[in-house]
């Protein structure tokens, strides 16, 4: 690969050119960024076009990321801050790579190189927020296979390397959904789902751009799909590979919890993990308007906002939506309380869109009805583009055998000559 020469300090201080192929392997945590086993990559792609990726690990398992994981609006953000600041940790800004790029990308059915694969990841919105060169990305990828599991597995050391720490992370929140994938691709991670109270969740999409447009009912759905997945994952593995925490508990006793996570992690807080000083690139620029809070230090006035911005209806409401789900996760007051029958059956119809069963049918029919309506709106365009373009013509023919005006004056010089 002819590129120029990428530096590194390995953890003894010595410098490490990462471009050549016969370069010094860093000693110590970095070291496994770089090793092969017999020539195997971490983890193979049996089947690019199968119907579900089947991963085989190889004996490599120096590589130990952290997932940060859950609802969007749970906190997942200033969470990810905070162990950014860890001078061990980098945490990668939301990468969306098994939720939409893998898929994307196959439908595409790009070259598997392994410098078309690494293009097309840099050329993705979310990924380009790394900040990574190509060089940088090539420099690990070209270590391993081309395959789906080792590109983003070279993203994060990549990113590691380029911040010049020890360990990698990431935080996308619908990775939740992928736990059982990325834990076989990757034995050694810890996953970290927050969870927040969903009528909290509820009203701070709202307030978000790309939520605002979104109804009770789809808000609610959304958060009690993340919750209860969240639960399942807690049951199904072990609390050595992952754990919850209240977005709650974090605002309100921030260093306790922080502290609770490290150990999980197997890293030493550390106070500079909770002071606003603390640089971060967790946040891309055009996100900064809201998600500019997780960058300042907890506050425990963020929590049960929904007590006192909400009218009782309104909290009715999502309680009959969300309240089992709510006492679930160890919230209080999710009774539905005062509301009339006839608006319970209201809420209840509204809702039937949302159900497990149906939901998939209404988004169908909903994507139907879209389409037709676009060719609907299409046809009565065209139509009127084509009327006005009749009537244009013919008022320029009516104009054309309009006889001509003679003035007055004119008429009767005619008229004297005869």
């Amino acid at each position: 690969m002819n590129t120029e020469s990428i530096m590194r300090l390995d953890q003894s201080g010595r410098a490490v050119d990462l471009s050549q192929p016969g370069r010094a392997r860093p000693s110590g945590p970095a070291a496994g960024l770089f090793q092969r086993v017999s020539g195997q990559p971490t983890a193979r792609l049996i089947s690019k076009r199968g119907s579900r990726s089947r991963a085989i690990e190889a004996a490599d398992t120096s590589f130990a990321p952290i997932f940060v994981v859950g609802c969007q609006r749970s906190g997942t953000t200033a969470l990810a801050v905070m162990l950014d600041r860890h001078s061990r940790i980098a945490m990668l800004p939301e990468t969306q790579f098994f939720n939409k790029f893998i898929h994307k990308d196959r439908a595409a059915g790009g070259e598997m190189s392994h410098r078309a694969m690494a293009e097309r990841a840099l050329a993705c919105p979310f990924i380009e927020e790394t900040h990574l060169s190509l060089e940088e990305l090539l420099a690990v990828f070209e270590t391993y296979e081309p395959t789906y599991p080792n590109l983003f597995r070279s993203l994060m050391e990549a990113y590691q390397i380029h911040h010049g720490k020890f360990r990698a992370a990431e935080k996308t929140c619908n990775h939740l959904f992928h736990v059982p994938e990325l834990l076989q691709l990757y034995p050694q991670s810890k996953f970290i789902c927050i969870v927040r109270d969903g009528r909290d969740v509820c009203r701070s999409i709202r307030n978000v751009p790309w939520g605002a447009h979104s109804t009770w009912e789809s808000l609610c759905r959304q958060w009690k799909g993340f919750a209860r997945e969240g639960m399942r994952l807690q049951r199904k593995l072990s609390p050595k590979i992952f754990t919850i925490v209240r977005y709650e508990d974090l605002m309100r006793e921030p260093e306790h919890e922080l502290r609770q996570l490290c150990d999980f992690i197997g890293e030493e807080f550390q106070p500079a993990q909770l002071e606003e000083g603390t640089g971060t690139d967790v946040i891309p620029v055009y996100e900064q308007a809201w998600k500019g809070k997780a960058r300042k230090k907890p506050d425990a006035q963020r929590v049960e906002a929904w007590r006192r911005n909400e009218t009782p209806l309104q909290i009715a409401q999502w309680n009959f939506y969300m309240g089992r789900t709510l006492r679930a996760c160890g919230y209080p007051d999710t009774r539905v309380e005062g509301v009339p029958l006839t608006r319970r059956f209201i809420w209840a119809a509204k809702y039937i869109p949302y159900l497990p069963g149906l939901h998939p049918i209404a988004l169908w029919a909903n994507r139907l009805l879209r389409g037709r309506n676009r060719l609907f709106e299409k046809v009565t365009a065209e139509a009127k583009q084509r009327a006005g373009s009749q009537s244009d013509a013919a008022r320029a023919e009516a104009k054309t055998l309009q006889p001509k005006e003679v003035s007055t004056d004119a008429g009767l010089r005619e008229l004297s000559r005869v």
